[in-house]
């Protein structure tokens, strides 16, 4: 598994990261700060659900370098790296 902090700060950043990961192969959760909640990273619902003023991390369920560089490829292009 692979963590990579992110923020989040509007419903536009939140609609964009979830269309640019939607076909990434493989699990993907956001853990909020401290741990208290995790939810699906590509459910907006979901994510909507957590409090987007603090520290996001994206737990990534994958070791696949393919799969981890285009991951970081899409989270640089929609800008949401923290």
């Amino acid at each position: 598994m692979q963590e990579i902090t992110i923020r989040l700060k509007t419903i536009q950043e939140v609609e964009e990261f979830e269309m640019a990961i939607r076909n990434i192969n493989c699990d993907i959760d956001i853990v909020s700060e401290g741990g208290k909640y995790i939810v699906d990273a590509k459910s907006i619902m979901g994510i909507l659900s957590l409090d987007l003023t603090k520290r996001l991390i994206l737990a990534v369920h994958t070791e696949d370098p393919d799969v981890l560089w285009h991951l970081s490829t899409e989270l640089r292009r929609v800008g949401v790296l923290s």
